[in-house]
């Protein structure tokens, strides 16, 4: 077994030939006492990170999780290792059955493999077997009590069942901006308005001096709890922002105006006043298809589907006066929209002279 971690091939020490998780932890107490002479507020985790990233590892729990794959049978390890890239293979190819079966085999071969457990519980999502999959995900709690992807996957899972949880993971990570907006979306869906618009103003709160630069490796649904003040994370407020956005898209307008809400740039056809000018004639044109990447909190909800939007095809060659005939949650409908007004066309013409009319476009998000 190498004794340094690939994604840190130069760490300050290596490993020990055998590591051992018991003499790991002991040394883990005693860089607390140490820290504690300096700051004693240091906590054991902050400690356990500073061990680990010694060892060449970003978190303790990956350490933890080397040093664990490193004690067993190395034919183990490759079994399971190969029976997960197998079941990855399969999930590429939209095959959830083979794939289930695959991590099932990883599992049995490495019970604390912690990926093998989470992708079979996807993978039985896409099945729609929620009680296998709720079963899978507690699983890896068992391995990993404080795993946050697999307590939003579950706090998903009895949305799905109609057991309404009252918060989430969010009792696990009080600022995971991720949890916080599905309890708001949870709160629409019972139209319970007054805490759908309460999470909505806590996001607005996250957000203050917020950026619209998301490319910091920030995860929007970490693995482990954060560490620091997230407050002054720009990317956190960033994230917080977008979120806001995308729940009060999702909040009636006549519900935000009697809350002196912002307007929701989104409006829906059955506002379209029916009186039309002359110069917009509604053409028998063609939808329009569009394939669209999706936004972040889609992709991890694996959202899928169609968003139709009924535009006027105007004379400058820009769409205009958009509506929404079928949305999607999540800032898809947004996004969609976005596109939209990026789209330049060469204008219809009627009776030989360029005129307005409105058409269709199709945005297509695969999931």
């Amino acid at each position: 077994m190498s004794n340094t971690n690939p994604a840190n091939p130069d760490p300050v020490r290596p490993l020990p030939e055998r590591p051992n998780l018991e003499h790991l932890r002991k040394e883990a107490k005693q860089r607390l006492k140490t820290m504690r002479l300096d700051d004693s507020g240091a906590t054991l985790a902050a400690a356990q990170l500073a061990v680990a990233r010694e060892y060449g590892f970003t978190s303790w729990r990956r350490l933890v999780a080397y040093v664990k794959a490193g004690n067993q049978p190395r034919q183990q390890t490759e079994y399971s290792m190969q029976a997960l890239r197998d079941g990855l293979e399969a999930e590429g190819k939209s095959d959830y059955k083979s794939a289930a079966t695959h991590f099932r085999q990883a599992i049995v071969e490495r019970p604390t493999m912690l990926l093998a457990h989470y992708r079979l519980g996807r993978s039985l999502v896409r099945q729609q077997l929620y009680n296998e999959a709720l079963d899978a995900f507690e699983g890896l709690l068992k391995f990993d009590p404080q795993n946050l992807p697999a307590h939003y996957e579950i706090g998903k899972l009895q949305l799905s069942a109609r057991n309404y949880p009252d918060e989430l993971l969010s009792e696990f990570s009080p600022e995971n901006l991720l949890a916080n907006y599905e309890i708001g979306k949870l709160h629409l869906s019972t139209r319970n308005y007054a805490d759908a618009i309460a999470k909505y103003r806590w996001l607005k709160s996250q957000a203050e001096n917020s950026t619209s630069d998301s490319s910091d490796p920030y995860e929007l649904m970490p693995h482990n709890l954060r560490a620091g003040d997230l407050a002054q994370n720009p990317f956190h407020r960033a994230y917080a922002a977008e979120l806001a956005l995308y729940l009060l898209d999702l909040i009636p307008p006549e519900v935000a105006e009697q809350n002196q809400l912002p307007s929701s740039q989104i409006v829906f056809v059955n506002h379209i006043d029916t009186t039309r000018r002359p110069s917009e004639e509604v053409g028998d044109l063609p939808a329009v298809r569009k394939k669209t990447l999706p936004s972040e909190i889609a992709r991890i909800n694996k959202l899928r589907g169609v968003v139709i939007l009924s535009a006027v095809f105007d004379i400058s060659g820009q769409f205009t006066d958009i509506r929404v005939v079928r949305g999607l949650p999540d800032g898809l409908t947004r996004r969609a929209i976005h596109h939209l007004r990026q789209i330049r066309f060469n204008p219809e013409t009627i009776d030989g002279l360029p005129g307005s009319v409105r058409g269709y476009m199709e945005f297509n998000f695969p999931g």
